[in-house]
């Protein structure tokens, strides 16, 4: 099975993670995306103490990763989704360490597609129209 397929809500909440820090900052480029998506994998595949995002080398790549990171963390179920206006906490699918990396991997590869087809924001450009 692909994994679009097998993991399509696991790619869209990392999706969303990028897609918000997008929005806030369009000078974001493909190629920020794609080195946060390879240090966050190295990091969930080797299970590393210190997070990636403070070795970024800029504040908007931090922030980038700081966001997908957060996204990455809910899904192994390391962090909690907050309560609604409602008081509800909605359950979410909690996945390991290397369905992750896959899930990252998966994200690069289409990264390189985007951007090869459609330039320095063809990735950015095509996931806010699935993502928002």
């Amino acid at each position: 099975m692909r994994v679009e397929d097998q993991y399509l809500d696991v790619l869209q909440n990392i999706e969303f993670g990028v897609v918000r820090i997008f929005h806030e900052n369009p000078e974001l480029t493909d190629f920020d995306v794609e080195t946060v998506y390879a240090a966050l994998g190295q990091y969930y595949r080797s299970k590393q103490e210190i997070s990636p995002c403070a070795n970024q080398r800029t504040e908007l790549r931090q922030k980038l990763c700081e966001s997908v990171k957060t996204m990455c963390d809910l899904r192994l179920g390391a962090a909690k989704l907050g309560a609604s206006s409602e008081g509800f906490v909605p359950e979410i699918g909690t996945i390991n360490s290397d369905e992750m990396v896959l899930c990252l991997k998966r994200l690069q590869k289409s990264v390189q597609k985007w951007s090869k087809r459609e330039g320095r924001q063809g990735y950015l450009n095509f996931i806010v129209g699935f993502v928002g």
